[in-house]
């Protein structure tokens, strides 16, 4: 894809995202929650944490954290086609992916990120609808980082959308960092 269409498709999505954003509504069991999260922060979250043969934002997609279970799950009749690599799955629309998501979770493990945000099922076990939907999981992702933030908002703390560990924060963080300076130039 040329530097062009990257920077269009950054546009329209950031655009799509911004519309969700004054949209905020009843997701994530909160009747009054507000996104309040600037977008280019959202959408670089998102950036970093898509797939790099899927669009950002592409919510069809169920990923393994343990290279194990993955490995053993790789050559499972039901799930051996929708691989795309060695843990993450392409479940290509919102109801197959429901059923791989329960099916993965009675099988293997519900240690999995899943959707457009990798939202970790384990950590947060919300609703299926709410990883396969791009505008629930951008809530909901909002929401987290907010959640992270409400003291003070810091590199720090928006990086504990990916991981609390100190070691792995750091080096979100500095992605982070790199990928808003990025899309703020766009």
């Amino acid at each position: 894809m040329n530097k062009i269409a990257r920077k269009s498709n950054k546009l329209l999505f950031l655009i799509f995202i911004s519309v969700i954003h004054l949209k905020a509504n009843n997701l994530c069991y909160e009747k009054t929650f507000k996104c309040i999260t600037d977008p280019v922060i959202m959408y670089s979250i998102a950036e970093i944490e898509h797939h790099v043969s899927r669009n950002i934002g592409y919510p069809y997609l169920i990923s393994f954290n343990n290279k194990t279970i993955a490995q053993k799950a790789i050559h499972d009749k039901y799930l051996s086609n929708l691989f795309i690599d060695n843990r993450t799955l392409d479940c290509m629309n919102k109801q197959k992916c429901k059923k791989t998501l329960q099916y993965i979770r009675n099988k293997y493990t519900n240690n999995l990120d899943c959707g457009g945000f990798q939202i970790n099922d384990k950590s947060w076990g919300f609703n299926s609808d709410i990883y396969f939907s791009i505008q629930k999981s951008y809530q909901c992702a909002c929401k987290m980082v907010q959640k992270h933030n409400k003291n003070e908002w810091s590199f720090e703390n928006i990086a504990k959308y990916h991981s609390k560990t100190k070691s792995v924060n750091k080096k979100y963080r500095e992605k982070l960092k790199q990928t808003i300076k990025k899309n703020i130039d766009i």
